[in-house]
């Protein structure tokens, strides 16, 4: 409840920790759109309940304060044997795989270049705001793919990370959740 309130009041997000689970939401992991200490202790005790019920061995839980509005996207790094560090970004949240709407350069990513695969992308025009929707900051998408890019560089222990969702909205790109993967030992 501590960790809830110092956000402000805003809504806020409760997800489980647990080890080796990737994809929370799929589980029935994520609770959303809460406000209220009643909401938010009942959603905690029923995400705890649910991961000592189905054995995942819960360390406890992720508190996030609630996301502006905008399109989701995933923004990614994967370790490639040959090549190294190869940076994705495109259209993401639970459609990424559906979508398959992504594009792809070896790292470091320059920030032009970042700017280049954002328009590479078959849905780029959503990012340009549509259906009365505000465009989002491009720029700070960019950025974002720049310091992965950056990130994978200079650690070659990091094997991938998975930024999905990246929240872009007309005031920046926020990373509502992350999956990283790095050198066992």
């Amino acid at each position: 409840m501590e960790a809830a309130r110092s956000f402000g009041g805003r809504e806020v997000a409760l997800k489980l920790d647990a080890p080796g689970i990737a994809h929370k939401s799929d589980l029935g992991l994520v609770v959303l759109h809460l406000a209220g200490d009643e909401r938010i202790r009942a959603a905690a005790h029923d995400l705890l309940e649910t991961g000592r019920r189905d054995d995942l061995a819960p360390r406890g839980l992720l508190v996030e304060p609630r996301a502006d509005p905008g399109v989701e996207l995933i923004v990614g790094l994967k370790r490639d044997a040959s090549f190294g560090p190869v940076i994705v970004v495109g259209l993401g949240g639970i459609f990424t795989d559906v979508l398959d709407d992504v594009a792809i350069r070896l790292a470091p990513v320059p920030h032009d270049e970042a700017l280049a695969m954002l328009g590479e992308l078959r849905g780029s025009r959503i990012l340009d705001g549509v259906r009365g929707r505000p465009a989002v900051d491009r720029d700070a998408v960019a950025r974002m793919v720049v310091a992965l890019g950056k990130l994978g560089v200079a650690h070659p222990d990091i094997l991938e990370i998975d930024l999905n969702p990246v929240i872009a909205s007309p005031h920046g790109a926020i990373a509502v959740d992350a999956l990283v993967v790095v050198v066992d030992g």
